[in-house]
C-alpha cells in the first residue's frame, strides 16, 4: 500500500503550528511530515523534543510517542 510522504517543516497547518508553540513552548520542531495513506487518510507528524506529535488532518492531536 502506498503511503506519501511529504517533509513540511515550514509549512505546517496553523492549528498544529498554535498547539507546538502553546504547549511546547521552550522546544523547537526538529521535522514534520504530511502522511497520506493508501486510503486517503492525512495526519500530520511533528518531531518536537524528541517525541513525534501525531495530528489528524484538522490539526488535532492524536497521540505522542
Amino acid at each position: 500500500f502506498p503511503v506519501t510522504i511529504r517533509h513540511i517543516t515550514a509549512d505546517l497547518p496553523a492549528p498544529i503550528a498554535n498547539y507546538i508553540a502553546k504547549n511546547l513552548t521552550d522546544k523547537k520542531i526538529k521535522e514534520a511530515s504530511k502522511i497520506t495513506d493508501a486510503s486517503g487518510k492525512v495526519t500530520f507528524e511533528a518531531e518536537v523534543g524528541g517525541k513525534d506529535y501525531i495530528f489528524d488532518e484538522k490539526g488535532n492531536l492524536m497521540r505522542s510517542e
